[in-house]
């Protein structure tokens, strides 16, 4: 067989070895076009590189274009602000001057308020004392001050006021006003709190000399007014002649020797804005640039992308053709194996088969001892609910009893009374029947006689048997009636002697489970108060809240027992047990209810009623919230509970409501976009383009993940 089987197989090698070689052709081929392809892919991501090199620095230069206009467009404003200011004060003369500066040789100096510092401490004062000079422009001589009025004259600029070096003198400082320098509430002399050029010292000699700072008025009327030209540090002024000037100070735009002006011409003006148009101009012309290269950039990316697939065309056709190619591979070496490795082949294939035949027999073993091992789990499991169930059932039904029994209770109660007064009735007619006329035949006929009257006696045994012969004897239907009632009196007095001992052992249970739960509700009572109070602070931020029971007394039961035969009340352990108990019951008071007490913060309330609408919600939000956290339920529904509230008390009621969260579901209706914000998902109603209403619901957690 195997010979027959190399035979037929030797006429299919020389079409298998030209099949191997026309593949390994054709994988040279791919080969070679997959370099080119990876070739191309390296230039393209070059290229890519270098224009997102080149789109990086035209970015970076854009920035820089629109930092550097920002830059000239605030300083354009700065400067057009700084002129309208000038016109604004009334100071263009000025401003004039000092922009035509260099006309004059550069002997304009400036004006006062820019040629000396002041602390900021003392700059109001020194503002009120040099106010009439600070617009004042300082020349070298009166030659260039007589220069720049004709300047002003012949160009209509206005009018300035010049203070030439040469001219201006000091102001000499008497003994009297240095002598009261020591003095309490006196700062110093005006011209000493300045910083300035020692240059410059005649002309702020002149303006400040004679003038004292002080701290108030009353310091400047204890020195004595008119005496000193003094100024506070308010900006009150008390001049040598008495005057006083003073009041409130608003923020005004009045010189100030904190005030630098610029020399910015018109012309610098004009430059700045021909500045500002041509870097302008380079900003979009780099923007347009930026765009082409970013459209040639998209264009790369397109191009890289597009030779990329074409790279992974190329790897997948050439790994198909490895497979090929191996795979003839393959079947040329089984056909040119000998027997004997043909023979080998055959007993190797057969014991893997037999291995692998083994190993599909002991893992179908294993699936089905797992079924087993499920099936038996399902029982069982079904087995554990059945009982359950069972237990469940058998639960309500004792359950039932006792409610039976403690409904048939006063009906019991009834058929005792009944039974009572059927009892008395035959009693009383028992009696009267078999007592009356034996009585009546005693109280007629007294049995006193001596011996000495026995003849008078024997006469009256003779007239007593007589009456006993027309009485006649007992009725026997009387005698067996009286002993029917008796016996059925006797029954009744042990199904009540019966009822009496399981009333009481209800009744001993009840007293159990009304201890049991008395002592829950103590616990329970007791960290609500505490959860409530939390809870309440939390909401209103900060106040007071309690919870306080109300007690009274209970309503009164009144419980029979029933007469026996002799017309006595039965003696019963339990009976007497039970009334022991109901007295002891009297005694207890009973819950009726819960008193609220609710105080806000800054508020003493003594009645609900006095809170407003949305405090009260509040309390009962927290009421509701200390409950829930005592006694957690798996799902609570809120049906527009924070309608009342803002916005701030809604948030603190969305965070209690998280913390809640952990052990309750919650399911709230509401309006309020607070509330939404922290829910999970939303559910609601949206209509549609046709006018159908439809469901919606969004996940916001999902949403936040997709932005």
């Amino acid at each position: 067989m195997q010979t027959q089987y190399q035979e037929a197989g030797k006429g299919n090698v020389g079409w298998i070895e030209n099949k191997l070689k026309e593949l390994k052709n054709k994988r040279d081929e791919i080969v070679a076009a997959l370099k080119l392809a990876e070739a191309e892919v390296e230039k393209a991501q070059a290229r890519v590189l270098d224009k997102k090199k080149i789109i990086e620095n035209l970015t970076v230069e854009k920035t820089e274009k629109t930092v550097q206009i920002s830059r000239l467009q605030s300083a354009f404003l700065q400067n057009q602000s700084e002129q309208n200011y000038f016109q604004f004060v009334g100071l263009s003369a000025v401003k004039a001057v000092l922009d035509a500066k260099n006309k004059f040789g550069g002997k304009v100096h400036g004006i006062v308020a820019e040629l000396a510092e002041v602390d900021e401490d003392y700059r109001l004062a020194m503002d009120t004392a040099a106010a009439s000079s600070l617009a004042s422009v300082v020349v070298e001589d009166d030659e260039t001050g007589r220069h720049a009025i004709e300047y002003l004259r012949y160009n209509k600029l206005g009018v300035a006021t010049f203070l030439p070096l040469n001219k201006i003198r000091g102001r000499f400082v008497s003994d009297e006003l240095r002598s009261v320098l020591g003095e309490q509430g006196v700062i110093g002399l005006a011209i000493e709190l300045l910083k300035f050029n020692p240059r410059f010292e005649p002309i702020f000699s002149h303006i400040l000399g004679d003038t004292l700072i002080v701290r108030d008025l009353a310091v400047a009327q204890r020195l004595g007014i008119g005496r000193f030209r003094m100024v506070t540090l308010e900006g009150d002024i008390v001049e040598r002649h008495g005057v006083m000037k003073g009041g409130w100070r608003g923020k005004d735009r009045n010189l100030s020797f904190a005030t630098k002006i610029s020399l910015t011409t018109e012309e610098k003006l004009r430059e700045y804005q021909l500045q500002i148009g041509t870097e302008q101009q380079k900003l979009i012309d780099l923007e347009n640039t930026l765009e082409k290269h970013k459209g040639e950039l998209m264009n790369l990316e397109v191009e890289s992308q597009t030779v990329q697939h074409r790279c992974g065309l190329h790897i997948d056709e050439r790994q198909n053709l490895d497979k090929e190619i191996a795979g003839l591979d393959r079947e040329l070496s089984l056909l040119q194996i000998t027997p004997e490795q043909y023979g080998a082949l055959m007993v190797q294939f057969s014991k893997e088969k037999t291995m692998m035949v083994k190993q599909l027999a002991s893992a179908q073993r294993r699936v089905e001892e797992i079924g087993a091992e499920i099936e038996d789990f399902n029982r069982k499991e079904e087995e554990k609910k059945q009982r359950v169930f069972n237990l469940q059932a058998q639960m309500q039904v004792k359950q039932n009893e006792v409610n039976n029994i403690l409904n048939n209770r006063n009906d019991l109660k009834i058929q005792a009374a009944k039974l009572e007064t059927k009892q008395e009735d035959l009693l009383t007619e028992a009696q009267n029947e078999m007592s009356e006329p034996l009585v009546g035949v005693v109280d007629r006929n007294p049995v006193v006689v001596k011996l000495e009257d026995l003849p008078t006696v024997a006469d009256s045994v003779q007239k007593l048997k007589y009456q006993l012969s027309l009485i006649g004897g007992i009725d026997e239907d009387v005698t067996a009636e009286y002993t029917t009632t008796k016996e059925r009196y006797d029954f009744l007095s042990g199904q009540i002697d019966d009822l009496a001992a399981a009333t009481f052992d209800l009744e001993t249970m009840i007293e159990e489970l009304d201890g049991i739960m008395k002592t829950k509700r103590a616990v329970a009572f007791k960290k609500i108060r505490k959860e409530f109070d939390r809870y309440f602070k939390i909401l209103f931020g900060g106040g007071t809240a309690d919870l306080t029971e109300l007690y009274g007394e209970p309503e009164e039961e009144v419980v029979e027992g029933m007469p026996n035969a002799e017309g006595q009340m039965p003696v019963n352990e339990k009976i007497a047990e039970g009334e022991e108990m109901s007295k002891k019951k009297k005694s207890e008071k009973v819950l009726y209810g819960i008193d609220i007490a609710a105080n806000p913060p800054g508020k003493k309330i003594k009645h609900l009623n006095a809170l407003s609408g949305g405090e009260r919600t509040l309390t009962s939000i927290a009421l509701i919230c200390a409950i829930l956290n005592n006694n957690p339920s798996p799902f609570v529904v809120l049906d527009e509970v924070e309608a009342a509230l803002d916005e701030a008390n809604t948030q603190r009621f969305v965070k209690i409501m998280g913390e809640l969260s952990t052990h309750s579901q919650f399911i709230v209706i509401t309006h309020n976009r607070v509330t939404m914000h922290a829910a999970d998902a939303l559910y609601g109603v949206t209509m549609s383009g046709d006018g159908i209403s439809k469901l919606l619901s969004v996940k916001l957690e999902e949403v936040k993940n997709e932005k």
